[in-house]
């Protein structure tokens, strides 16, 4: 290795580190056995010898592809990997091109020098840390690939890399002790400047002048001091220990030698080495390229555990000028490739984890809902899916500035999470350090599809995902749609309110809507002109909004009969009312005696063991408000009182929907001591209580819409409508109105709640969201000073005149496009928006205060127009 090699390596631990600080990712860690034996072990596991390159094709010589040799390949796409770097590289058969995970191969005189290198040519870079909050990262390019710490094994329809990151000090040529004697003899053979380098990398200890306070220590370490000198190993950097073992490499000092200097010292090695062998699995099949981890495979080092793995972050990544990153943040967002400043983003799949200690937020955000991502340039653009393990996700992306050479997006995995004791309300850190105590084996996997056109765009990827999730059956298209905009109608049903008996304070249930009143309500919104309404009823049973779990049907008695209620009930379906009956099983408000719950059992646990509560943060402060918390119930839970709850509810033959409503909102995670539920188990949870409620309840309406609720749902409320506001270098795009428009109705916040209800209105009309608003019988003043102060301003009667008038106004509109898919969206001026559906329709917003024109298109300030498509 040449000095200025040595140099550059020096450099890369902390540039990395710099480069990317920002990101927060995470999977799992490795043991402390050396490489040959840590492949033997992973390929008991697998069942596979190691795979011999030599044997296969290689790639034709004037290709990028120069050196790979061919995998695997298929009528669509060949598979190729460089056995010296392994680097990977898919080539499109049709279209004649290859894209290559590292980037250098990719981009034309695109030249990158070491610190880059590992950064953007690394398969995967690996964070990791113990309980003493000691926290590092290996890169697979810098820690494995250049140690030449690789094999390759055969899978089907591809390739499985498993790299060990991290050397082993045990088999490096560095001694640890030197006897004076080898000491000398050693210096004597060094070059004027290999001295230099070599002088300062060790310590005379003299036995007969130690200095008290490190006397036990050094004789208890070097028995052999009692008596002589010796030379000990300072405390060296990496780039000082290649230094040295180069130095001892070129002068025939042996491994031999070492240990007969430990011997002879009477010194014992502390074998404490940071190893990780993680195993990286590539296929290709007809759509493309699969990437995955299979966490079971992963080993860990000592009490050092992995806490995140970035995933070909190189792969797609572009030094172009024109084009976006798309990220799924809210409803979607684009990141121009070029900023003026760096920037960096990265946010979970799916939201927080509520069963990681939140007491306060850092900011308020809108959350990821779905597993996807994406890059386009001029040139090719590349589309991502999780598709398997998307709780344990988050996605990343780095734009281009002056001080990053390129743009790039990437899933990075969450294995091992990560939290901090909380001491009267204070994070320590790193002492306070917590882990998980088990090792997570999920699978992780994400779909590449190498999008060949030019100039694709971000509706051509909602195509493209919309497509792929009705060939999965995930999306179906809506059977006879109504060809009217959903109009939803939330109203809350009792809550429990301090009164006086007897001189004693004592919490009774209150209505804010009883059976009757919500039917009065109702009758009120026909008699006003609203269509196509669906009727949310929300704490209905259970001890109300601040519930008591849902494990049997506690009917209230504030709210009226069971009798009132089948009225209630065959009212709305005399009307064309579709009525859903919300339920409540990831949080409980109110823990009584003897109704099933025990916190100790049903309660999600924190990393720290303690009992995990969740709850509503003030806006302003960001902090948790002490009088909304409530338990997290556990996801095994919440599968045991589902079944239960329903089996009785079943029995009473209501004809209803079913609203399972932050079951679509939030993913939680358990750390039970012996029994940890990952949040990639909670997501098979979920869908099994959706698939359950499902075979007897067909419309389900849920809460923002997570992904994995798709599937088995009619209905979403609160689906995101924009991004987070603090990407003030993002373009909002309606990306997930785009794919479920035409099999799941939707509408965003409740806009009765809308501080700007012109633009909200805009809005709706612009992603064909329908309308939903919430209301109550009784009067504002009964919240006053309660817990749920938050609902003031929702009686009905000051509420119903406007949303009637808005959803005849946004109906007007969308019933014309009822039932169509989205086909395309587009910017056509800062303020002025189109939207394009399978129809031929096309409808034109106009958010600006001025008229807008353009090609005999004129649409007023703040208002829209219909048209057909080409239409003047």
């Amino acid at each position: 290795m040449t000095a200025m090699v040595r140099r550059k390596r020096r450099q890369i631990e902390g540039l990395i580190l710099a480069v990317v600080a920002g990101i927060v990712i995470n999977i799992s860690g490795c043991s402390k056995t050396d490489h040959a034996s840590e492949a033997d072990t992973l390929k008991k596991g697998w069942g596979q010898e190691k795979l011999n390159l030599d044997q296969l094709m290689d790639a034709p010589v004037d290709s990028s592809a120069k050196g790979m040799k061919k995998i695997t390949k298929n009528i669509n796409y060949a598979l190729y990997i460089d056995p010296d770097t392994a680097d990977m590289a898919v080539y499109d058969n049709k279209a004649g091109i290859y894209l290559h995970s590292n980037p250098v191969r990719n981009i034309e005189d695109l030249s990158l020098d070491e610190v880059q290198q590992g950064l953007y040519g690394s398969m995967i870079e690996v964070n990791y840390t113990n309980l003493s909050g000691k926290m590092s990262r290996y890169s697979s390019y810098i820690d494995s690939v250049l140690l030449g710490q690789y094999d390759f094994y055969p899978i089907e329809n591809g390739v499985r890399i498993l790299y060990t990151l991290g050397m082993d000090e045990s088999k490096r040529m560095i001694p640890p002790v030197l006897s004076v004697k080898s000491y000398e003899k050693i210096l004597n053979q060094l070059e004027d400047d290999e001295k230099q380098d070599f002088r300062p990398l060790f310590r005379r200890i003299k036995h007969d002048s130690i200095a008290k306070e490190e006397k036990d220590a050094l004789l208890n370490a070097y028995p052999i001091l009692k008596t002589e000198d010796i030379y000990i190993l300072r405390e060296i950097t990496k780039y000082d220990k290649d230094i040295l073992e180069d130095i001892l490499k070129a002068h025939a000092y042996t491994l031999e030698d070492i240990e007969a200097e430990m011997e002879y010292a009477g010194y014992e090695r502390d074998d404490s080495n940071v190893v990780f062998t993680i195993p990286v699995d590539l296929q290709i099949d007809d759509q493309g390229l699969v990437a995955g981890i299979d966490c079971s495979f992963i080993k860990r080092s000592g009490d050092y555990k992995v806490t995140d793995i970035s995933l070909l972050r190189g792969f797609g990544a572009t030094n172009e000028n024109d084009g976006f990153i798309f990220l799924p943040d809210g409803s979607g967002i684009l990141l121009d490739l070029v900023g003026d400043k760096p920037m960096v983003y990265s946010k979970q799949v799916y939201g927080a984890n509520q069963a990681i200690s939140a007491p306060y937020q850092t900011e308020n955000v809108i959350q990821n809902i779905m597993p996807v991502f994406g890059i386009s340039s001029g040139k090719n653009a590349l589309f991502g899916i999780i598709e398997r393990g998307a709780g344990l996700t988050s996605i990343a992306a780095t734009v281009r500035s002056n001080t990053t050479p390129l743009a790039c997006v990437e899933a990075k995995i969450t294995v091992n999470d990560m939290d901090y004791q909380d001491y009267q309300g204070l994070k320590t850190n790193p002492s306070g350090l917590v882990l998980p105590a088990d090792d997570p084996e999920a699978t992780v996997s994400v779909r590449y599809f190498l999008m060949k056109e030019e100039n694709v765009s971000y509706s051509r990827m909602a195509d493209l995902y919309r497509n792929y999730l009705a060939e999965k059956g995930v999306l179906k298209k809506q059977d006879n749609p109504a060809k009217v905009t959903p109009c939803y109608i939330e109203m809350p049903g009792s809550i429990k309110k301090n009164t006086m008996v007897v001189g004693v304070p004592v919490k009774k249930d209150f209505a804010l809507t009883s059976y009757k009143q919500a039917e009065a309500i109702l009758e009120q919104l026909l008699e006003n002109g609203v269509k196509g309404m669906k009727f949310r009823y929300t704490g209905w049973v259970n001890d109300g909004l601040h519930n008591s779990v849902y494990d049997r049907p506690g009917f209230i008695k504030a709210l009226g009969s069971k009798k009132e209620l089948r009225h209630l009930l065959a009212y709305v379906k005399e009307n064309s009312i579709h009525v859903f009956l919300d339920t409540e099983f990831n949080y409980v408000y109110t823990d009584k005696a003897f109704d099933g719950f025990r916190y100790n059992e049903d309660a999600s646990r924190q990393l720290d063991h303690k009992v995990a509560v969740a709850g509503r943060y003030d806006p302003a402060t960001l902090r948790m408000l002490s009088n909304e918390k409530c338990y997290l119930v556990s996801p095994d839970a919440m599968l045991k009182f589902s079944v239960s709850f329903f089996s009785k509810l079943n029995q009473l033959n209501f004809d209803t929907g079913i609203s399972l409503g932050s079951m679509g909102r939030s993913l939680n995670g358990d750390y039970k001591a012996g029994h940890t539920v990952t949040r990639d188990r909670s997501e098979k949870i979920y869908q099994s209580i959706f698939a359950d409620v499902g075979k007897n309840y067909t419309d389900i309406l849920t809460e923002k819409g997570n992904a994995y609720s798709w599937a088995y749902v009619s209905d979403i409320v609160d689906l995101p409508i924009g991004g987070s506001d603090s990407y003030v270098q993002a373009q909002a795009v309606p990306f997930v109105q785009m794919v479920l428009h035409g099999y799941v109705d939707y509408a965003s916040m409740p806009l009765n709640l809308a501080s700007n209800l012109t633009y909200e209105t805009l809005k709706a009309i612009e992603t064909g969201s329908g309308i939903y608003a919430q209301m109550m019988y009784a009067d504002d003043m009964v919240v006053v000073d309660t817990a749920y102060d938050a609902m003031y301003s929702l009686h009905y009667e000051n509420q119903l005149p406007e949303v009637a008038a808005v959803y005849k106004k946004v109906a007007a509109v969308l019933d014309q496009v009822a039932g169509e898919e989205i086909i395309n969206h587009q910017k056509f001026d800062p303020g002025v928006y189109g939207t394009t559906y399978s129809n031929g329709k096309q409808i034109i917003v106009n958010y600006r205060d001025q008229d807008w024109q353009s090609d005999g298109i004129l649409v007023k300030g703040k208002s829209y127009v219909v048209m057909e498509v080409g239409e003047k």
